[in-house]
């Protein structure tokens, strides 16, 4: 569960507007990379599906891909929202391909009417916020309209970020403003999807000397800078260097820094294999300009250490697996590679039938494992150095991991406490202690992982992966990811 960080957390507890303060909360922690699964924004709407499905069409002679398909009904069944039932109407009954191909092309066709209605719905939900009652639908408004902007062309990392500088504003920039103002704006902001052209370019680096007749077999773009790019992304000479260069509108320069990784990545690769070498890659770190900029300092952005490292230190400390290494270094610039190798550890660990094993350890371990992480997050809650207030007066009682926590008990002691409450943890706390909690059931569990062996059969035959489902991609091999954790500690 994500904590926020110390100086953001300062200014959050002092919101006194507490619909305000509670959409930060749950939109920071949707999109924080390293949220469990079970509460990270659940990424496939139907807008995604319907690009999925078309990636998995029947070919021409063997239909390969029936089973992704088969499961992308079930989802779109299990998974479609009011929003999405009032624009788009219930998915076919039928499990006929033409039909599904005539709903999804509907889907698309309608998604700025989608869009607009649930801009609108989330708007009214926040204006009319009355507490604990309306947290449920509050929370899948929030969710429904951060996943629709990002296929959109935003990116996780942007609405984190704005959120933290626009709405919490730790250095009160935006003090004219009140909080729920804020919010609103920001709402509006992104429904607006205001684009700038942005020109990107990365240095291609290697374990080998670039030659310069390896720059010409790799490329004829020569430019003098990076502002002569033209539109779109390509791969250059620059002097004397190779670069990737990228030419695009982008909503914020964190967002066309990771569009140009992307496409630049997919180009070098192709590239790079037609010559039968794998040493060249992008240089962690870009220069990002305004395109109208050309004499800007610009912005350096550089791809983050995912927050999931930290997750899985021990993981790599008990395991000597260099797959699973490379697979969690990918996680954040290049998600498909990351689901290819654990799809593959798996399939060589249980066999052809791994996707129902795994998900049936899922089920069996995910309660320990998210009570794991609350209990990890109740003492960062409670660590964190902060200048102008003290420390929570619950955590010292309940600060000891090695012993078992009544997380009924603390979720009352966290609400009692007057700065220090925090609605969002203290519901996770109360759903993990009640037996009742339903999680994602093993059925749904398999269904994702079945889509995400049919994403590493794209990768492996090196077709291209739609940009708009990266964020799928990302979520699925989180999840991978955690299954891996789980297999490691049952098998021990």
């Amino acid at each position: 569960m994500h904590h926020l960080f110390s100086k953001h957390y300062e200014s959050w507890v002092r919101i006194s507007d507490q619909g305000a303060k509670y959409f930060i909360r749950v939109w920071q922690d949707g999109l924080y990379s390293a949220t469990h699964p079970e509460w990270t924004f659940f990424p496939f709407n139907q807008a995604t599906l319907s690009v999925l499905f078309d990636l998995f069409q029947p070919g021409q002679e063997n239909d390969f891909n029936r089973s992704q398909r088969r499961e992308i009904q079930s989802l779109s069944r299990q998974n479609f929202t009011n929003c999405e039932k009032e624009i788009f109407g219930l998915p076919p009954e039928s499990n006929s391909f033409d039909s599904w191909k005539e709903y999804f092309d509907e889907c698309t066709k309608l998604s700025d009417n989608y869009w607009d209605y649930i801009r609108d719905t989330l708007v009214t939900e926040i204006q009319e916020y009355n507490g604990p009652t309306c947290h449920r639908k509050l929370n899948g408004l929030i969710s429904e309209f951060s996943v629709e902007a990002i296929r959109r062309g935003f990116t996780a990392r942007e609405l984190y970020v704005r959120a933290g500088t626009g709405i919490i504003d730790p250095n009160g920039l935006k003090s004219s403003q009140s909080h729920m103002e804020r919010v609103l704006g920001l709402i509006n902001f992104i429904h607006r999807c205001d684009t700038k052209e942005y020109v990107t370019i990365s240095k291609i680096t290697s374990n080998k000397p670039i030659s310069n007749r390896l720059m010409s077999q790799i490329t004829g773009l020569l430019i003098d800078s990076a502002h002569e790019c033209p539109q779109g992304s390509h791969l250059a000479r620059m002097n004397s260097e190779l670069v990737a260069v990228s030419r695009a509108y982008s909503t914020h320069s964190v967002s066309a820094y990771e569009e140009h990784r992307y496409s630049c990545r997919s180009i070098l690769h192709a590239r790079q294999s037609s010559l039968r070498r794998t040493d060249l890659s992008l240089k962690n770190s870009s220069r990002v300009y305004l395109g109208e900029d050309v004499n800007g300092k610009g912005w350096r952005h550089d791809t983050p250490k995912s927050r999931l490292s930290d997750r899985f230190r021990k993981v790599r400390e008990r395991i000597d697996s260099p797959s699973f290494i490379d697979a969690l270094e990918a996680l954040n610039d290049n998600p498909e590679k990351s689901v290819r190798l654990l799809c593959d550890i798996f399939e060589r660990e249980f066999g052809k039938s791994w996707p129902n094993v795994c998900s049936e350890m899922y089920v069996d371990l995910v309660r320990r494992e998210l009570r794991r992480q609350l209990i990890l997050a109740i003492n960062v809650a409670g660590n964190r150095k902060l200048e102008t207030l003290d420390s929570p007066s619950w955590h010292e009682k309940f600060s000891n991991k090695d012993e078992y926590v009544d997380f009924m008990e603390l979720a009352n002691q966290i609400d009692l406490d007057d700065v220090h409450s925090d609605i969002l943890l203290s519901e996770r706390l109360r759903i993990i202690e009640n037996r009742a909690y339903v999680h994602k059931t093993q059925k749904y569990i398999t269904e994702l992982i079945i889509l995400a062996k049919g994403i590493r059969n794209i990768v492996v035959h090196s077709r291209e992966i739609p940009i708009g489902i990266r964020n799928s991609i990302r979520y699925l091999a989180k999840l991978l990811l955690i299954l891996f954790d789980l297999a490691s500690l049952e098998s021990r």
